[in-house]
């Protein structure tokens, strides 16, 4: 953002200095407190928004609770939650966990703490778990549509 100002640190937090402090003689100006009537998380009119978000409004970010996570993961794979605490490392238990961690990481509405005390397992394993199955996805085509697909699933 400096940048903006000048090539030259010095000068340039100087210029965004002046600039701040010459909005502040405006006073209060309502339209920088409101949004947009595409999404009114972002102070601008919808052009510039549309170009922004790339003509595309950006997805709210959803409300989900853990416990909606590992139900819907569960009810996928044809799994009790209980399963997820089991012990073992069964592919199938390994790769829902990493899925319900993924999820947890990417909607980031719960941590891995909470995950962990409800499987019996490390936060740490189950970050590990994810990043694996994210890596994975990359190559197995089948994998990333059911990731997609639950995260799409997710309210």
């Amino acid at each position: 953002m400096l940048a903006e100002f000048s090539s030259r640190l010095d000068r340039a937090r100087k210029a965004y200095r002046k600039f701040v402090d010459g909005g502040k003689e405006d006073g209060h100006q309502q339209e920088y407190h409101i949004g947009s009537s595409i999404d009114n998380r972002i102070l601008g009119d919808d052009t510039f928004i549309e170009k922004v978000l790339g003509q595309k409004p950006m997805r709210l970010k959803r409300t989900i609770t853990l416990d909606e996570i590992v139900l819907k993961v569960c009810k996928r794979f044809g799994l009790e939650e209980r399963d997820l605490s089991a012990s073992g490392k069964g592919r199938k238990l390994s790769e829902v966990r990493g899925i319900v961690a993924w999820l947890v990481l990417e909607l980031g509405y719960s941590t891995l703490a909470e995950l962990g005390k409800r499987t019996s397992r490390d936060a740490s394993t189950l970050s590990s778990a994810a990043k694996r199955l994210q890596i994975r996805s990359k190559a197995d085509l089948k994998l990333a549509e059911r990731m997609k697909e639950l995260f799409e699933a997710v309210p």
